[in-house]
């Protein structure tokens, strides 16, 4: 049997002698392929008679091996580099190695990857170093390339044991690695442009990124990369390892678990992904899965032997010992607690399901005090395993919420409110149990609340940290009609813990449907106790929280001013104040002057506090004072950064992270800096649903252009990341724009050639086959003949098309043929053919289309509507939203907002500004009217 050894090399005279002098007795051929060394690289080979082929580098390492593979003779064949060689064993025989190993076509020899400066090991792995030499096993991908036979994985793999063959690799220092992950980053993305197989590169990307201290694009590529689970590569595991490294720094503990738990799944052999799965169930006070995952990290760490790569350690299982013994001291003391579930009522049938089956996860006891409920709320609770008990009520909250205490039997009560449940219930007795053990002194905990808007599919509205958990203490009770607060008697103050990340309480009392009713019913209360009190200090926030509600701005901002002034400060909570002064000015358009006085203001008592650099930056951006502006977003950005907890006084909406990221991809934009202002809108994407306003901006700057041009535009604003590539990508094909999308993607889809050519008998052979999967190219083949239908007539197949549409769609193409008005019975098929009109008919069409919907009901013309937003046919858009009532329920702010985005791509800026004033005062923290009534302000200032 005969072994040839391959490399590939320049300039590697420091390396390539040991790498021979490891090999030499042991190959029977030497191959080296110089790619243009110009040091004594070729004359240390000819020293080994190695057979030398000189060629140009082509940034291309699998076409370089593979050239190196065709000069060769042996059987076998040992390909290293040259800053890899054998570890000292001379004793060792590489031909009986391969012998002892068959039948094999490729060979994983164990690697240490040591650092040439500190001699420190970085890795060991397994990977490809010996295979066959036979026809169709080459290298594939221009970096980190893969042997493939014929295209296709390998199949017969062995590893080598490492106590029969050792190669050390010295090529990344510490010293090097960023010259080398430079260099290996732009064939990376020159391979991503050109192959079909992108998903190979993902961990390649993912890797070099990290290398290079871009977290946000190693993060990318490395959850692309896990989608695909796990690949027979060598050290497939990297991106997981990449995301967990990450998380942890990000003391992201959600994000951790997720991964883990992903990892655990696709590397079931690895004991560090169990005890990674382990830490962060246990940070989620979960310690029985913390225990069961430690125990199997512990017993794979004794019997690890896989090829992947481990890299738990003996000082790391120690610890993970220690910590294990903790968990189960935790463990056994959460079974000893004894916790109260209490909660008032009424009327709360369509809340308190829900409330049952989230204490019954941890609670042992459930008090529920119905204070008068005439619907089913009470025959809800009787067939539950909670103890229900009447309470007459008497506009006091805290009178209903002390009866409820008095038949609490638990040491710890936890009380929430009917429309409250705790995110992660399992979390509760565990984290307890940490409380008793650590924190003996607390009497309470103040737990984050985050209240969401149902009807904005479950939108965040803001949080805020309140108590909801204390201990059931001699003495301990509630004050106040409303807002009702837990005090101690005689005054002795309660000792508060602020828990700001865990424990998350999702509240949906202020989901749109339901806080008018809630605001009145607290109105009633605050005007009862002022009438009996008088007007006191403790009233103020409420009464601007009220008042604002009421859309009373000029009340609720006087209320808000006096509250900040006041000694009487919510605990946690008082920068609500400043939140409500700065909206309230906003509305009352108050000069830009005042807003940001106002905004200066709160910085000054809550500088920690990012929405209120943002709010001063947004104002400032707004009257053109881009600078300062730019200096107010980089307070916001530190201010995120350092106060990662985000509740209370430090809480920044969603909405206003990103708006805080839409502004500056706009100051970007404005200042020709291509690429951050494409990462900036990707940022703002992240906090919420970005609307296609920017997109459409550009393309309505460039509509003088050609197509190609526009495309152009569209690249050089969102840059190049893939990303944001497939953003557009699927932007254009969904709203229509197919000759945009064929030259930005390269593509042609058959179906969209023949339908633009109107060629509609290709068109229809090409579906015929199949005619009940292809609908949609039936509809569009039906909408072209219906606009020549006197000079196009086909023949019987032609006429008979309509023949194959689905029972509902054909009831609406009858309709439409006879000019007969369709009914909510025929929506659904109205729906599909108004999709497929909106792209593919004339504007005539499209007209007398939806001209046969004027009698639907209110909720069928709000989707048609939007089906027509979307699809930017404003005008048409605009007489549908006109059709809806002003009393419908649909007439809120989405709707104003959107038909006002029809008036300002019409040009009709004054009515559009009429809308987004309407659409406000429903909700001013939509971001896409937020953005739209800058660009309307502007383009008016402009007019004026």
């Amino acid at each position: 049997m005969k072994i040839s050894a391959c490399y590939i090399v320049k300039n590697e005279e420091v390396n390539l002698e040991k790498s021979l002098n490891s090999i030499k007795n042991k190959v029977d051929e030497l191959i080296v392929v110089d790619t243009g060394s110009t040091d004594n690289t070729v004359g240390i080979a000819k020293k080994f008679n190695a057979k030398i082929f000189c060629i140009p580098w082509k940034n291309d390492f699998s076409e370089a091996r593979n050239v190196a593979i065709a000069q060769a003779t042996g059987e076998w064949i040992l390909f290293l580099d040259a800053d890899e060689y054998f570890s000292d064993n001379p004793s060792v025989d590489l031909h009986e190695v391969i012998l002892s190993l068959q039948p094999a076509d490729v060979m994983l020899v164990s690697m240490d990857n040591i650092d040439a400066d500190s001699r420190e090991n970085l890795l060991t792995f397994y990977a490809p170093r010996i295979f066959r030499n036979v026809e169709g096993l080459c290298y594939e991908g221009r970096i980190h390339e893969e042997l493939r036979y014929r295209g296709k994985q390998v199949e017969k793999i062995v590893y080598v044991p490492e106590e029969q063959l050792k190669i050390v690799h010295t090529g990344y220092s510490v010293s090097i690695s960023h010259e080398k992950a430079e260099r290996n980053l732009q064939l990376l993305l020159y391979e991503l442009e050109n192959t079909e197989k992108p998903d190979v590169l993902y961990p390649y990307l993912a890797e070099v990124y990290a290398a290079l201290d871009n977290a946000e694009k190693a993060k990318y590529y490395a959850e692309q990369d896990i989608k695909n689970g796990r690949r027979r590569i060598t050290f497939a595991s990297k991106s997981w390892r990449i995301l967990l490294d990450y998380a942890v720094k990000e003391n992201d503990k959600r994000k951790r678990r997720e991964i883990a738990a992903s990892a655990v799944f696709n590397f079931p052999e690895i004991p560090e992904f169990h005890a990674e799965l382990a830490e962060s169930l246990a940070a989620d006070y979960i310690y029985t899965d913390a225990i069961r995952e430690a125990e199997k990290a512990e017993k794979l760490f004794h019997n690890y032997d896989d090829i992947e790569p481990m890299q738990f350690t003996t000082d790391m299982l120690i610890m993970l010992k220690k910590r294990l013994n903790d968990w189960k001291v935790l463990q056994k003391n959460s079974e000893k607690l004894y916790i109260t579930a209490c909660v008032i009522v009424r009327n709360e049938e369509k809340n308190i399901a829900a409330w049952l089956a989230n204490t019954q996860q941890y609670a042992d006891q459930q008090v529920v005090v119905d204070t008068g409920s005439k619907d089913k709320t009470v025959e809800i609770v009787k067939k539950s395993k909670a103890y229900i008990y009447d309470f007459n009520w008497q506009n006091d909250f805290s009178q209903a919420k002390n009866y409820a205490l008095s038949k609490a039997k638990g040491n710890w009560v936890f009380f929430l409110d009917a429309d409250e449940t705790f995110a992660n219930p399992q979390q509760l007795r565990g984290y307890l149990a940490g409380i008793e053990k650590y924190k003996k002194n607390i009497d309470a905990i103040m737990v984050p609340i985050i209240n969401i808007d149902t009807d904005m599919n479950n939108q965040e509205i803001s949080r805020f940290l309140n108590v909801r958990i204390f201990r059931n203490l001699p003495g301990i009770h509630y004050e106040g009609y409303v807002h009702e607060r837990l005090v101690m008697a005689e005054g002795k103050p309660l000792q508060l813990y602020k828990e700001e990340h865990d424990l998350q309480i999702i509240h949906t009392g202020y989901s749109s449907h339901i806080i008018a009713g809630k605001v009145e019913r607290n109105w009633k209360i605050l005007q009862d106790d002022i009438e009996k009190n008088g007007e006191q200090p403790v009233h103020y926030r409420y009464l601007a929280d009220c008042y604002y509600a009421r859309g009373n701005m000029e009340q609720a901002l006087k209320y808000a001013i006096l509250a900040l002034g006041s000694t009487v400060q919510a605990v946690d909570s008082a920068s609500d104040m400043f939140d409500i002064a700065l909206t309230c000015v906003e509305k009352m358009d108050c000069k830009v002057a005042e807003c940001l006085a106002l905004a200066k203001k709160a910085q000054a008592l809550f500088p920690k506090k990012a929405a209120y650099f943002i709010k001063a930056g947004h104002y400032l951006f707004s009257v053109g004072k881009t600078d300062d502006a730019a200096k107010e977003f980089g307070k916001a950005l530190v201010c995120l950064r350092e106060n990662n907890n985000n509740t209370g006084d430090t809480y920044t909406s969603i909405a206003e992270q990103s708006l805080l990221y839409q502004d500056m991809a706009l100051i970007y934009h404005q200042k020709r800096e291509w690429e951050k202002a494409a990462l900036c809108l990707q940022k703002a994407k992240q906090f919420s649903s970005l609307d296609d306003g920017i997109i459409r901006m550009i393309l309505n700057s460039n509509k003088e252009k050609n197509i190609a041009e526009q495309v152009k535009a569209l690249q050089s604003y969102m840059g190049n990341e893939t990303i944001n590539q497939h953003y557009i990508a699927q932007w254009l094909e969904e709203k229509g724009f197919l000759k945009h999308w064929q030259i930005f993607t390269g593509e042609n889809k058959q179906e969209y050639v023949l339908a633009q050519n109107e060629d509609l008998i290709v068109l229809y052979k090409k579906i015929e086959q199949d005619m009940a999967n292809n609908i949609v190219g039936l509809c569009r083949i039906l909408i072209k003949l219906h606009q020549e239908r006197d000079s196009l007539i086909k023949g019987v197949q032609i006429a008979n098309l309509s023949q194959a549409l689905p029972e509902a769609m054909y009831a609406v193409w009858e309709c439409w043929q006879k000019y007969e008005p369709v009914n909510d019975f025929h929506w659904d098929g109205y729906k599909v053919w108004l999709r497929q009109m909106i792209v593919w008919g004339s504007a005539e069409q499209l007209q007398d289309f939806v001209e046969l919907a004027a009698g639907l009901s209110d909720s069928c013309l709000w989707e048609m509507a939007e089906e027509l937003f979307q699809g930017e046919k404003w005008l048409i858009a605009w007489n549908v939203y006109s059709r809806i009532p002003a009393a419908s329920k649909y007439v809120k702010g989405k709707f104003w907002c959107h038909a006002g985005i029809c008036q300002f791509s019409l040009g009709n800026n004054e009515i559009a500004g009429e809308c987004f004033a309407n659409a406000t005062a429903y909700d001013d923290t939509d971001e896409e009217c937020r953005s739209y009534i800058t660009w309307n302000e502007r383009r008016l200032k402009n007019d004026a």
